[in-house]
């Protein structure tokens, strides 16, 4: 049965000790001294996890024996992060049940059973004793004054003498039941060991069985193997998702165009919608100009990249270096003559509320393909480069992982907490630097995983079908090993099933350079 809240440090029996971790009942702590104890999600198991995932009624039990507590697996479980048969436990182990549900193991003593009963017994015989001695002395005082109520009080005497002798047959006989007990309970667990064990050789010669029909069997050794390939494959994108993630930044830009006019650098404005009347300022055609106080023409955008050197470079797509090469949007202002200059561009990783600011003068692009690289002074710890696959590792039918900010800001509000989001949607307009800055404080900024094969591979393009959308450009598309295989770059709107990365030869060029 449940007992106190902690151990006794003095000798006796063994007791058990369950801290839930996770699982439908964490933060609770039960304890036990009994010898056997069941696990699993059935109300009649002492350590109950009453709807935690992928836990059966009887999952495992513990039995108490003369070397320490032995755990003996009734369905699959992990010990100490690794998967498990019958083991003995000791204190700290950490048992893992199902999909959510892990356990703390304590393992400690309670304390021996104090010889109460004894003291008691001893205690009433002392009293006797006394009483009589007592009794019979103020007899013998007052034989000849008071016979009568020396009567009485021998009566008296003679009757709690009856009552201790009662008393101390109903302790005599107490010990005996509480004896009787333990040796049932202690052959109630020899019979449960005994069961438990014939149940693992039982099952160990069951799975012998199991093997030797699957290796005489080729197609359901082939379900298996595949099996077995698919859970590796999502212990892989787990391994990618949370530990190269790291290393992929949201990148957020601004540029804007203008002249130099007079030896004097001149941007584009908003024309007033008062000023373009009078001007007669066609319709289809920005109101801008390069005189005037009005608002700066700029635009604001978003893109992906990936830390490629621990000294301050990042791989990215070109048009994020540059967001007006190959612009149709650009291309009219380009064409009238007008000059594009970034006004800034910086980025975050995760888990850093402090930008990278990237330098003119680390960049560098492609004259071949749609990637760049960007650099930055680091001022900081940075989270571990991404390395680079050998082209040759690079084959139709792969798995691949795509990391990036598809979407840019309004992915990262999407995911946000409810309550900054709907303050955020309320807004009737917002700086979107101010915006990422309070994100990134928020430790909001977390790549978007999504996964795909690979589906053709051209001189100058990878093509696969893991999705993304505008803001993903420059991030890394790995293989199941954590390597970059191609840098995303383009999709098509119309069918999601193709997207396009630039191979990882073009960048390992651009990095050697």
């Amino acid at each position: 049965m449940p007992g106190g809240s902690g151990f006794l440090p003095i000798a006796g029996g063994v007791r058990l000790g369950f801290i839930h971790l996770t699982g439908p009942r964490r933060g609770a702590r039960e304890f036990f001294d009994e010898p056997v104890i069941q696990i699993g999600t059935s109300a009649g198991a002492q350590v109950c996890v009453d709807g935690a995932a992928g836990v059966e009624p009887y999952h495992a039990q513990v039995l108490v024996e003369e070397e320490g507590p032995r755990l003996v697996p009734r369905a699959p479980l992990r010990l100490n992060h690794r998967p498990a048969g019958a083991a003995l436990l000791a204190d700290g182990d950490l048992l893992e049940l199902g999909s959510d549900t892990s356990l703390r193991i304590q393992v400690g003593r309670t304390a021996p059973r104090r010889a109460g009963t004894l003291a008691w017994r001893a205690f009433l015989a002392g009293a006797a004793t006394a009483a009589i001695l007592l009794g019979a002395t103020y007899a013998l005082h007052l034989r000849g004054r008071m016979d009568e109520e020396s009567g009485r009080q021998e009566a008296a005497l003679q009757a709690r003498d009856r009552r201790i002798a009662t008393l101390s047959a109903a302790v005599d006989s107490l010990e005996i039941r509480s004896a009787k007990k333990q040796d049932v309970e202690a052959r109630v667990g020899e019979v449960q060991r005994a069961m438990a064990a014939v149940e693992t050789t039982v099952m160990a010669k069951l799975g012998s069985e199991v093997e030797r029909s699957v290796g005489s069997n080729p197609e359901i050794a082939a379900a298996v193997a595949a099996a077995r390939r698919l859970e590796a494959m999502d212990e892989a994108v787990g391994r990618i998702i949370t530990k190269l993630g790291r290393s992929v930044c949201v990148i957020q830009g601004s540029f804007a165009f203008g002249r130099e006019r007079d030896k004097e650098w001149l941007f584009l404005r908003h024309i007033e919608a008062e000023t373009a009347a009078a001007l007669q300022v066609e319709e289809d055609k920005l109101p801008l100009t390069l005189d005037g106080e009005g608002r700066l023409f700029q635009i604001d955008y978003t893109g992906t990249g990936f830390l490629a050197a621990a000294d301050g470079r990042v791989l990215t797509s070109r048009h994020i270096a540059e967001p007006w090469w190959r612009s149709e949007a650009a291309a009219p202002l380009l064409e009238g003559g007008y000059t594009p200059r970034l006004l800034y561009l910086r980025a975050y990783f995760p888990g850093n509320a402090t930008p990278v600011q990237f330098l003119p003068e680390r960049t560098r692009v492609s004259a071949e393909a749609d990637v760049a690289v960007l650099g930055f002074l680091p001022c900081g710890p940075l989270p571990e480069p991404l390395s680079l696959a050998a082209p040759d590792d690079v084959a139709v039918g792969r798995r691949v992982v795509l990391l990036g900010y598809p979407s840019g800001l309004s992915a990262l509000i999407a995911k946000s907490e409810d309550a900054l989001a709907d303050e955020l949607a309320a807004t009737d307009s917002i700086d979107p630097m101010q915006l990422l800055d309070g994100l990134a404080a928020r430790g909001m900024v977390r790549p978007l995983p999504t996964q795909g094969s690979i589906g053709d591979l051209l001189r100058d393009k990878v093509i696969y079908d893991a999705e993304t959308a505008v803001g993903g450009s420059g991030g890394p598309v790995l293989d199941l090993e954590g390597r970059v295989v191609a840098v995303n770059y383009g999709l098509l709107k119309a069918f999601r099933g193709a997207n396009f990365g630039v191979p990882v030869s073009f960048a390992r060029a651009l990095l050697a350079e």
